[in-house]
């Protein structure tokens, strides 16, 4: 009996080697399939290290060449500072229209270090440098941190907010809640995990949008964002045009003097708070607020920015005051900004409104 079963399972084991071997022969896994196999392998491997940077990771070190300010390794975070990069390019117009807004902040924030990072060669930063008035560190970054930090197909602007530890905190577009996220990251009041609340907020937002849904769900989703995020102007405006959609005069005017209170010390947010009311249905249009949130936006940049002053000149130009709209204009057009073609545009528009009001008033 012990003979018969050693012969069966001798059998069996012949029969699985066989099954076995032809599988897994060394003629099926060599050759252009192995090579095959091989590159796949690396590919999976050079994308994984390509991949971006992302919130909680920790910083990777920066190479190339510093053209302003000190050399920085974010690998060895002090405790104290908090680093922001931003990628950007020579002529790029949201990158222009973001430097006097850094300029600002790395004046303000004393904790806070700015570094402006490109791909592009040296010199042609070099001469960009020479006329422009820009006050925080550039670093023409090697290929790799670039890719290392923003991916392979980044585009610009975008920053990233490395917190005191080293440790990735944020990352987006300068002009969608990074100030509102650098404020709550100085005052150690940040959440990651608020953070992809919010995320998460805005992706339910998107799809109430696409599906067409009623304001009142909308206005819903929109409070929850403030709430998770007082400080990014945009969401006001959210819930300003469901306010105004929705016909409710009163709200709309205490939401006028909600919005003013949240951003009085942000000149950017203030002024384009008052374009936004000169835009507004005649209904809509809140004059007092608009003037307020205009005066205090000039009083903020103290005159040294050309948004703002482009927006005074409106609200002056809205009012009848063409002389004052065009001395505002001439101020806005000394200044270096990408506001260049459409300052000159207007001032030659508001020239012809002069002229015509001149012609009407003599010829009485």
């Amino acid at each position: 009996m012990n003979v018969k079963r050693n012969m069966i399972f001798t059998m069996i084991s012949v029969v699985l080697f066989c099954f076995l071997f032809m599988f897994l022969s060394p003629e099926k896994i060599s050759g252009t399939e192995l090579k095959e196999k091989g590159k796949d392998i690396k590919k999976e491997i050079d994308q994984d290290q390509k991949s971006p940077l992302q919130m909680g990771d920790i910083a990777k070190p920066l190479s190339g060449v510093w053209l302003r300010g000190n050399p920085v390794d974010l690998t060895k975070p002090d405790g104290k500072m908090i680093n922001v990069i931003e990628l950007w390019e020579t002529g790029c117009s949201y990158c222009l229209e973001a430097i006097p807004v850094l300029n600002k902040m790395q004046k303000k924030y004393k904790n806070v270090r700015i570094i402006g990072v490109s791909e592009e060669p040296e010199e042609q930063v070099r001469d960009f440098l020479k006329d422009t008035n820009l006050e925080y560190s550039i670093l023409c970054a090697d290929k790799n941190v670039i890719e290392s930090y923003f991916g392979v197909d980044y585009g610009v602007p975008q920053v990233l907010i490395i917190d005191k530890k080293g440790i990735i905190s944020w990352s987006g577009h300068p002009k969608h809640r990074f100030e509102s996220v650098l404020k709550k990251i100085i005052k150690g009041t940040y959440d990651i995990k608020n953070e992809q609340k919010i995320l998460k907020k805005e992706n339910e937002l998107n799809g109430l949008f696409q599906q067409i849904s009623d304001e009142k769900n909308i206005l819903k989703k929109v409070e929850e964002l403030i709430s998770l995020d007082p400080l990014f102007f945009d969401y006001y405006i959210y819930k300003l045009e469901m306010l105004e959609k929705m016909d409710d005069p009163d709200k709309l005017m205490k939401f006028h003097n909600k919005i003013y209170d949240a951003f009085e010390d942000s000149f950017l947010d203030l002024a384009n708070f008052a374009e936004v009311l000169l835009t507004r249905r005649f209904e809509f249009v809140n004059i007092d607020i608009a003037e307020r949130s205009i005066k205090r936006a000039v009083e903020l940049s103290e005159g040294k920015n050309a948004k703002v002053l482009f927006v005074n000149a409106r609200f002056f130009f809205m009012l009848g005051l063409v002389d004052n709209g065009l001395a505002v204009l001439k101020e806005a057009m000394q200044l270096d900004s990408s506001y260049y073609e459409e300052l000159v545009y207007t001032y030659d528009f508001y020239e012809k409104v002069k002229t015509a009001r001149d012609k009407l008033i003599n010829s009485k």
